[in-house]
Formats: C-alpha cells, structure tokens, sequence
C-alpha cells in the first residue's frame, strides 16, 4: 500500500514512519502476512498524488491467488481518521 503524508490545516504532518507503522500494525491485525506499506512525503500539490486505491493479493487455504481492488471515497486519511466518513468499494479482479 502506498500512501502519502497528510498535513492538517495547522501545518501539523504526523511523522511518515510512524504512518507506515501504524497502517502496517492494522493491515497485521487483519491478518494480512505479506505487507509492504509506503508513506510518501507531500511535495507541492496535495492533489498531485491520489491515495484511494489500495491492492490486496491473498492466497487461499488451496494456495489460490487472489486479487483485491478497494476504492476509498476519501483516501487513506479519512479511513484512518475515526471522526471522518468515507466509503469503501471493493472487487474481486480475475487473473
């Protein structure tokens, strides 16, 4: 999963590592065993870089791929944010 550093209108920017450490402990605790989860910084337009999309490959009991597709109305800090609403939309991708 990529992501990209988020600054409050304040000007405070929760540290990048702190991010990853953080979404990787949710993604473990979900049980995803394989993660591999990026934070990148915000340079110039927040707008230049869009975080609603996050990829998941799982491998069944059988030893089955997988492929996940979900689409956050309102990206990675608004699913992280518990006082914020956004939808997630999800399908399952053939390979």
């Amino acid at each position: 999963m990529v992501c990209k550093e988020f600054r409050d209108r304040d000007g405070y920017s929760e540290h990048p590592l702190d991010v990853e450490r953080r979404m990787d402990g949710l993604l473990r605790d979900k049980g995803f065993q394989n993660r591999d989860v990026r934070v990148v910084a915000l340079k110039g337009s927040a707008k230049s870089f869009h975080d609603r999309q996050i990829d998941v490959l799982t491998v069944s009991n059988e030893g089955c791929d997988e492929f996940h597709r979900f689409f956050l109305t309102g990206g990675i800090d608004y699913l992280m944010d518990e006082n914020a609403e956004t939808k997630v939309f999800h399908i399952q991708i053939a390979e």
